[in-house]
């Protein structure tokens, strides 16, 4: 079933859906995407998520084919309001993407996070994977700026840090628990 056909995305093709996952109790540890088939060129994430964690936003972590290894690396950039802008890095001392920010448990409540991360050539064996993505969330009533837009990229570099085995598996974490409605999906994108 075609979801959108959109070019202008940078990445031509038609957008699929793989699976999602709810978070329908009062939290959950781990959202995980497994058996991923190989049929697509790359793979999407829509993420709206809130964490349990004591913090006005929670770090998504985004662990690839379970490995825990320190085979990540991540550039991040992020605005917030009109008062400031930073940026940072990891290469090759993460234990997983650092994908974006969702909104914390001490945000204004009802306030969720919006990530969209694009994975390339996730099937291909010949190349490392590499990830964007897109995000924000807001601290509307809760005394700070608005709200943080963040932008990250970042690469995999295998399993034993210099492979490129394909993605067969995506597991979502963050600081702390996920709450109650958050939800992932995972499209396939055609090529």
């Amino acid at each position: 079933m075609q979801i959108l056909s959109s070019p202008f995305y940078g990445v031509s093709g038609d957008y699929y859906p793989i699976a999602t996952v709810s978070v329908s109790a009062s939290s959950q540890n781990t959202l995980t995407f497994s058996s991923i088939p190989s049929g697509y060129k790359h793979l999407q994430l829509r993420i709206t998520g809130r964490s349990t964690g004591a913090y006005t936003y929670s770090s998504l972590y985004v662990v690839v084919n379970s490995d825990t290894g320190l085979h990540y690396s991540y550039h991040a950039l992020y605005g917030q309001g009109s008062s400031y802008g930073s940026s940072g890095r990891g290469k090759g001392s993460d234990t997983a993407w650092v994908a974006q920010n969702i909104a914390g448990n001490t945000s204004a409540t009802g306030n969720y996070g919006v990530v969209i991360m694009d994975i390339f050539d996730y099937a291909n064996t010949t190349r490392y994977k590499t990830m964007r993505a897109i995000g924000g969330y807001s601290n509307n009533g809760s005394g700070t700026p608005v709200g943080t837009c963040n932008l990250n990229s970042g690469a995999w570099f295998g399993s034993t840090g210099t492979s490129t085995e394909a993605i067969t598996s995506l597991s979502l974490l963050t600081d702390g628990d996920f709450k109650q409605y958050t939800h992932a999906a995972l499209y396939g994108i055609r090529g």
